[in-house]
């Protein structure tokens, strides 16, 4: 009996304390974007130009044309700064950049904007507007749903 009890209660306290399916949305753009806060939404943005805006931020390493050795010394400190700390983080950023345009090559994003939904199997083109893709989405849903 306690047994089934307890099984009971596991079974009401799941239905009761279950979450509200979370909609995937995923933003890719040129630039920042400002997001809404939508209820039952996880958003992803995806600024594809990042990568160029980090490498932009890194030390430019000249190199002395009257310094028969200037290609050595400059190649010498850039290995420094690579394995420096900062170096360091600003690979850690271009990696994480990048990771975004390969999300938006393995979704199969054809131009940008564009917000993707469900994992890019639904996808709004020609805007970063978040809340214009929802109900564009949402309209797309209803209409399938008939």
């Amino acid at each position: 009996m306690k047994r089934a009890l307890i099984f009971i209660f596991g079974v009401v306290a799941q239905s009761v304390f279950a979450e509200t399916p979370v909609t995937h949305i995923t933003v890719f753009s040129r630039g920042a974007v400002l997001t809404p806060s939508i209820p039952n939404a996880a958003i992803t943005l995806i600024n594809i130009t990042e990568g160029d805006d980090i490498n932009e931020q890194a030390p430019k390493f000249a190199i002395d044309p009257n310094d028969p050795n200037g290609q050595t010394k400059a190649a010498q400190r850039i290995k420094e700064w690579a394995h420096s700390p900062s170096g360091q983080a600003h690979r850690s950023r271009l990696r994480q950049a990048w990771r975004g345009v390969e999300t938006l090559y393995k979704c199969g994003i054809e131009k940008v904007p564009a917000v993707a939904f469900e994992g890019c199997r639904y996808v709004v083109y020609g805007t970063s507007d978040v809340k214009l893709a929802v109900q564009d989405y949402d309209a797309f849903k209803r209409q399938q749903a008939q």
